[in-house]
């Protein structure tokens, strides 16, 4: 059997050391990467590995930061908005 069919896709990967991978993306070609967001998920994930805390949707460098733990899964709305994602 001959595959003749080929798929082509734009990946990005967030990598943590040691080869484990924090998160990755994968587009095909017609929809393209955004870069800026690209840019505020790898600040998000460095203040997540230096500081331990948890940043929300949207976040940026100075912006409201939750603190990891089962107490927080309750009151995460009345830290965070969604329209502070935007």
């Amino acid at each position: 059997m001959k595959l003749e069919k080929r798929f082509t896709a734009l990946s990005v990967k967030y990598w943590r050391g040691f080869g484990v991978i924090q998160a990755m993306e994968i587009l095909t070609p017609p929809v393209s990467r955004n870069v800026a967001e690209l840019i505020r998920q790898v600040k998000a994930f460095q203040h997540v590995r230096e500081t331990g805390e948890a940043t929300p949707s949207g976040w940026q460098p100075g912006k409201v930061i939750m603190k990891p733990g089962p107490d927080q899964v309750s009151k995460v709305w009345e830290v965070w908005k969604p329209e502070m994602a935007f």
